[in-house]
């Protein structure tokens, strides 16, 4: 039964990457080395699949730097790919008309990553409250 659902999974990633691909090398045909480059960089992972789950040093190096791209293009495909084929029915199949909704998603996607990447380097401001609580017991006082 894993067998049968990981292969499932890898199937919508693989469809989900046709689709995406090819509607974005379609829709944005100057920039098809950025598209072909970036598939690369997403997909290398998949290299690596099986010894994902091992616990060497080499394992560990490989989720570290290639995690992070292999997830975000992962997520970004089976957005994506929902978001153009729903743009393709609500512009009516005009091919125009989806360049500008593919410019549009594109463009809040990397406003989005550039969002969170700040959000993740900018440190939280923690502020420090005293509570104080009647009847404690003396033994949770500090605590």
């Amino acid at each position: 039964m894993i067998a049968v659902t990981i292969a499932a999974v890898i199937a919508l990633f693989v469809l989900c990457n046709v689709v995406a691909v090819r509607t974005l090398i379609r829709l944005h045909s100057r920039r098809k080395s950025i598209v072909i480059a970036l598939v690369t960089i997403g997909n290398l992972m998949w290299l690596f699949f099986p010894i994902l789950n091992a616990r060497t040093d080499f394992s560990r190096l490989v989720r570290a730097v290639f995690g992070p791209p292999w997830f975000a293009w992962l997520a970004f495909v089976l957005v994506y790919s929902a978001f153009a084929a729903v743009a393709y029915v609500a512009t009516g199949f005009s091919p125009s008309r989806t360049i500008i909704a593919s410019r549009i998603f594109i463009w809040g996607t990397l406003v989005a990553v550039l969002i969170g990447i700040y959000g993740a380097l900018v440190p939280l401001r923690v502020e420090h409250v005293a509570i104080t609580l009647r009847d404690l017991p003396s033994d949770l006082e500090g605590f």
